[in-house]
């Protein structure tokens, strides 16, 4: 018993090592202080991670975000993982960047390791799981690198079959309950896709593992009168059970996303919201068997796309599991199913094994079908398929199935192998794979890697300091930018925003700034209005603005701007791929962040401003309606000098109250019900988990 223990720890400890060796293969600069820039990292991921980061340390964990646009719910739109413990940890405990890179190896070590879990449990051996590992994590999601959410919900879909496949076969209260803990963490870490298609997979992966597996089981507790009908019944039922709490642990992300969904641009499918989007055109299939055709540049993709369809690109469309994993592939599919047609008796694992890759083969193709977008006209207007962009997504599927078979055909072709000519198969097999998709990774990606980020740059930024101490009036600045979220590294709160699931006011025609926004033209009047009015205080630009195109209203002959400086950022600059320096201007109109309705904003001053709480204090000798120019969404209250008072909307974006005469104190406070209802769901699904552990025979 000691000893096979000590094998098992010995084996685990060479699994997890050759994980993160491969970490160091594939993102060797994230281990020496490197990083990643290109794509989203840096409009979208980074920046939201950055205030994420703030907040943790200083001891508050942000539910609202006051630097996209006019500010937006942090946990509604998602992606940030607020409560995804991972991110907690790692944004607590380390820089930004640093925990960024952390977490992404993190990720890339869990999808390897859980991926070779499953595979010795399909059963294959060692070497064959290893192949299937190396295939599955980054066949699929190195070219990805730059959308972080891949690799972060892809790396608990190995562990969620492993865990319902061990389920089936003990029937143990712990993997029910792990399988039901795993798929919460996918959808606490924020993006929902890959767990909505961990969760297709499992209802329809399980049922027939069950079917095809039920002669085999050795460990499973016989029972009179079991068929393999009720044998089915009992596991989906066991499956759809351990969905429904994932779902209900996951409450205190889902509701609040839920509740942003039904008040963003995405409520309904409209031409911003195309589900075929990032589809995998028919004819670039060919990738997998000539990559150096389709890769060399993007001609041969564009010529794949259908004229007139949803848009796509390389990276979404990519498809690709190795050529030297071609001839495995095949030889495992072809092995399976004459294992599986044949009539004489057999070892009971080996034909479990068949039938899992059968079952597999099947799925990955049906995925790689839906991969392409044909099916999207039977599927656009159901619930998940309609919302999820990103049809070429489903390829994880068909990656995992291809890992899979190339594992099934390395194992039958060591079999008929000699001791040396196994080691001298494995010699090429595993350096050949990785170098391949090492190739292919970096042939196909938005992202670069590079020996020296911009980020950890930012405490050299005289931009953000110039911004963080020179807002107008003791306000927060509030920037007008085509550097979109980046800019709000600098610590300013900026327009536009880029979000993927944004309040709808800030994509409603009329009432977001009209395009094209004046960055390389003048504004027009409508335009200067709208700027004005929502408290745009400064402007950063790329050029040098004409100052006569910016007159200040009633007064032609001066301009509202104002030059600050010029400033090579060693952040933005970087980001922006340019050397030439960036432009700030202050607005001399700007309405401010706070101001009375009845014009100009004495007798008000903001006292503090935080991701949960805004404070001003007031002095005025007439009642009148404070403004504050952010977002009035739900969830925020206001007191004055202690005592609930009446919010009001204004100008369709911003809250208001009405402030009696006198000195007084005004708070807004952010305490979202639909945060702490999720809270409670969640913490009452633990409690169920645990009540189930009491009810043993409810599993037998």
């Amino acid at each position: 018993m000691a000893s096979a223990r000590l094998h098992s720890l010995l084996v685990s400890l060479a699994v997890l090592t050759a994980a993160v060796v491969l970490t160091v293969i594939f993102w060797q600069p994230l281990w020496t202080g490197g990083g990643l820039i290109g794509g989203d990292i840096y409009y979208y991921f980074l920046p939201q991670k950055a205030l994420y980061a703030e907040n943790l340390k200083a001891g508050v964990i942000p539910l609202w975000n006051n630097r996209g646009g006019f500010g937006y719910p942090t946990v509604g739109e998602s992606q940030t993982g607020v409560f995804y413990p991972p991110n907690l940890l790692l944004y607590r405990l380390l820089e930004t960047h640093a925990a960024f890179s952390a977490s992404l190896l993190l990720h890339y070590v869990l999808a390897f390791t859980g991926a070779w879990c499953w595979g010795r449990r399909l059963p294959l051996r060692g070497s064959a799981a290893t192949l299937m590992a190396l295939i599955y994590t980054y066949g699929w999601f190195a070219p990805r690198i730059s959308l972080e959410w891949t690799i972060v919900g892809g790396a608990w879909l190995p562990w969620a079959l492993c865990l319902a496949q061990d389920f089936f076969e003990t029937r143990r209260w712990r993997y029910f309950a792990g399988l039901s803990f795993v798929l919460a963490l996918q959808m606490l870490a924020g993006h929902f896709m890959i767990g909505f298609i961990t969760q297709l997979t499992l209802l329809t992966w399980a049922p027939l593992w069950l079917w095809a597996n039920g002669p085999y089981r050795q460990s499973a507790t016989p029972r009179a009168g079991n068929t393999r009908v009720s044998e089915v019944g009992r596991g989906l039922t066991a499956i759809a059970v351990a969905l429904a709490l994932g779902f209900l642990l996951a409450s205190i992300q889902l509701l609040p996303t839920w509740e942003l969904k039904q008040r963003s641009q995405r409520d309904t499918v409209t031409k911003e919201h195309d589900p075929g989007y990032g589809y995998l055109p028919p004819a670039y299939l060919g990738q997998i068997v000539a990559p150096w055709h389709y890769y060399a540049s993007d001609e041969p993709f564009r010529a794949t796309l259908t004229v007139g369809g949803s848009r796509s690109n390389q990276v979404e469309a990519h498809l690709y599991f190795g050529l030297l994993s071609l001839p495995l592939i095949l030889v495992g599919a072809v092995v399976s199913l004459r294992i599986v047609l044949r009539r004489d008796a057999l070892d009971p694992q080996v034909r479990a094994m068949a039938a899992n890759s059968l079952t597999w083969l099947g799925l990955g193709l049906i995925a790689a079908v839906y991969s392409t977008g044909l099916l999207l006209p039977l599927t656009g207007r159901l619930p998940g398929f309609s919302f999820f962009e990103g049809p070429g997504r489903y390829g994880i599927i068909t990656t995992l199935a291809a890992g899979l078979l190339a594992g099934v055909g390395l194992q039958t072709v060591l079999n008929q192998c000699g001791g040396g000519a196994r080691w001298l198969l494995l010699a090429v097999v595993f350096p050949t794979v990785t170098s391949d998709l090492w190739l292919v990774s970096r042939a196909v990606s938005h992202a670069s890697l590079i020996d020296h980020a911009p980020l950890p740059d930012l405490p050299k930024s005289e931009l953000r300091r110039v911004l963080t101490g020179d807002a107008p009036f003791g306000e927060p600045a509030r920037l007008l930018t085509p550097a979109t979220n980046a800019a709000t590294l600098m610590g300013a709160s900026v327009w536009p925003p880029y979000l993927g699931l944004g309040p709808a006011e800030y994509y409603d025609p009329e009432l977001r700034l009209a395009d094209p926004l004046p960055f390389e033209q003048p504004p027009t009047t409508a335009q200067r209005a709208w700027i004005q009015r929502t408290g745009i205080s400064h402007l950063l630009l790329l050029r040098r603005a004409n100052l006569a195109d910016w007159p200040i209203a009633n007064q032609p002959e001066k301009s509202a701007l104002r030059l600050v400086n010029r400033f090579v950022d060693p952040v933005l600059n970087r980001v922006l791929a340019t050397p030439e320096p960036l432009f700030l201007y202050a607005l001399n109109d700007s309405a401010g962040r706070i101001a009375w309705a009845s014009g100009g904003r004495a007798d008000a001053q903001i006292k503090f401003y935080g991701v949960h709480r805004v404070e001003i204090a007031t002095n005025r000798a007439t009642a009148g309606r404070l403004i504050l120019r952010d977002l009035q969404y739900p969830g925020w209250e206001v007191e004055i000098d202690g005592h609930p008072a009446e919010a009001r909307l204004e100008d369709s974006f911003f809250r208001a109250v009405d402030v009696p005469a006198g000195r007084h104190t005004v708070l807004w406070a952010y305490r979202p019900k639909s945060v702490w209802i999720g809270c409670a769901l969640s913490g009452l699904a633990v409690a169920v988990i645990l009540l189930l552990r009491l009810r043993k025979q409810w599993w037998r």
